[in-house]
């Protein structure tokens, strides 16, 4: 009996392509691991991004000679608290119906685990009516 030539792959040759295909595909998984963390990233630095905005916005209404300290919600589990320390001294201004003082803000915000979302330092100006004369 005559052997026909037989179709197919050996195993040898399967694994060989198999080992192949591993080394190709390595760098590719590798890529997406770092394009996922780039990612996460990208979306941590938008949350904080956009949490620095509302704690500027509420700072902005925020006079600091009346409350130099102090916590405020900004909703969604975020809270902003700040430290304001006066780095003038009280000038008046032209009309002479206000005193004004600039202050140095520390300001930070936290999710509702108490994780720091975000971190920053303003210049803000507090001010009071001047006593009658």
């Amino acid at each position: 009996m005559k052997r026909g030539l037989q179709a197919g792959f050996s195993v040898v040759e399967a694994l060989v392509a198999v080992a192949i295909m591993a080394v190709a595909i390595l760098p590719l998984a590798t890529l997406q691991g770092q394009v996922s963390r780039t990612a996460g990233r990208w979306q941590q630095m938008q949350l904080s991004l956009a949490a620095e905005r509302s704690a500027m916005a509420m700072l902005r209404d925020l006079n600091l000679m009346e409350a130099p300290e102090g916590a405020l919600d900004l909703g969604g589990g975020r809270v902003l608290r700040w430290q304001a320390r006066p780095i003038s001294s009280a000038v008046a201004t032209n009309s002479g119906e206000f005193s004004v003082v600039l202050y140095a803000v520390e300001a930070q915000v936290t999710d509702d685990h108490d994780r720091e979302i975000a971190k920053f330092s303003v210049d803000q100006v507090g001010w009071r009516r001047a006593e009658s004369r």
